[in-house]
Parts: C-alpha cells; structure tokens; sequence
C-alpha cells in the first residue's frame, strides 16, 4: 500500500502540466480532474493486486485457493488495465515531460522532481532579477554621470 501511496501524487504533478487553450477550459479542467481521480483510484487498486498476487507466487507452496485466487487477481488487474485504457482518451490533451516520465519508471517520487525544478526556476529568477537590478543601477549612474559631464561642460563654456 506504501508504493500505492508513492505514486497517489501523480495526478497532482500532471493537473499542474500545461493543456492547449481553449474557451471550455474551466469545464475540462474539471473532466480532467474527475478523471484523473478515476485513474488514481484504478493505479492504486492495480499496484495492491499485484502486491497480492506476488505474495501468493512467493509463497512455499501454492494450493488450489490460492491459485484460484492468484488468477482472479490477474483478472483484475487486466480488467483494471482495461478500465484505464478506457479513459485514457479522456486525457489526450495532458502533457507529460519525457524527464517526469522517466523519472517514475524508476522508481522515483515525481514531487522530488517537480522541488527539483522548482528550485532551478527560483534560482533562475534570482538570478535574472539580480541582472535587472544591477542593468537599472549602472543605467541610473550613466545618466548622472552624464548629466554631470554636461553641467561641467556647460560651466566651463
């Protein structure tokens, strides 16, 4: 249940991933946020009956209950792979970064990735707002200094 929980944050990290504008916006955000909860619901449900099919493989030995509940499992999970396919053409606008998907192939929590960027971006920001800053500062003492290259120049005339 702890990896089901693991990856419950997904459809938070791809509700905040940019979608094509359209005027319905308000409308399909709503559809997609309906649907990503469907989808959240059917991966966490997926990964606890994988969880307990492995269990039964990796018992001693496997008596005839447990193969019969092993195979209602796989049933499950396919039908469960099956409900997500259905939806999948619901999210066909959402788009998912190539570094994000990667990422959770690997085993990893997407939020440490998505703290990660966050992170570049603000020190990104820092940083050009240090450049505009000190572009502000150097234009501000040209200026005086040109204005008192002129009254000097004017006074010696």
């Amino acid at each position: 249940m702890q990896n089901a929980q693991n990856f419950a944050s997904i459809p938070n990290l791809l509700e905040s991933l940019s979608r094509k504008d359209d005027i319905n916006a308000p409308q399909k955000k709503q559809e997609t946020q309906a649907t990503l909860k469907q989808l959240e619901k059917m991966l966490c449900k997926g990964i606890e009956t994988i969880f307990k099919a492995e269990e039964i493989v990796n018992a001693p030995k496997i008596n005839e209950t447990q193969q019969k509940e092993l195979e209602n499992n796989m049933q499950s999970f396919v039908n469960t792979l099956a409900g997500m396919g259905e939806l999948s053409h619901k999210m066909e606008e959402m788009q998912v970064p190539v570094a994000i998907a990667e990422y959770v192939d690997n085993g990893k929590n997407p939020d440490e990735l998505t703290k990660k960027f966050y992170e570049w971006s603000e020190h990104r920001n820092n940083h050009s707002r240090a450049r505009i800053v000190n572009a502000t500062w150097c234009a501000q003492n040209m200026k005086m200094g040109l204005k008192l290259l002129n009254d000097f120049q004017s006074q010696k005339d």
